[in-house]
């Protein structure tokens, strides 16, 4: 995920610092950006297209795609690291789709990270 501290180091390079979209950051209503709702997404969308980013930094959920899931992956009941990968999963299509939405707009720079 990705906290407000890529924008608040952008701003102190004199660049529009833009905003997060993270668990960590409130939305306009008070809430977590939680991808995971459908609501949520349609938001983001929402956002990108009033605004046009020019760059996005994408960090996808650390916890299900870190080589350290190897080691407690057998610690977990199956159908509970099944519900955890599938939404890790959602949160990375819906990452991509953000991207080839920015992308077939004319504004490609994105980073990932």
């Amino acid at each position: 995920y990705s906290p407000p501290r890529v924008a608040l180091h952008a701003e102190k390079m004199g660049l529009p610092p833009g905003w997060s979209l993270d668990l960590t950051v409130a939305d306009g209503q008070g809430r977590p950006w939680d991808f995971s709702l459908p609501e949520c997404r349609q938001r983001a969308r929402s956002l990108i297209r009033r605004t046009k980013p020019m760059v996005r930094v994408g960090s996808p959920m650390c916890t299900m795609f870190s080589a350290l899931q190897g080691l407690s992956q057998s610690k977990v009941p199956p159908e509970e690291f099944k519900k955890r990968w599938d939404k890790a999963v959602a949160h990375l299509e819906f990452a991509f789709e953000l991207y080839e939405m920015q992308v077939k707009e004319g504004r490609y720079w994105s980073v990932n990270v």
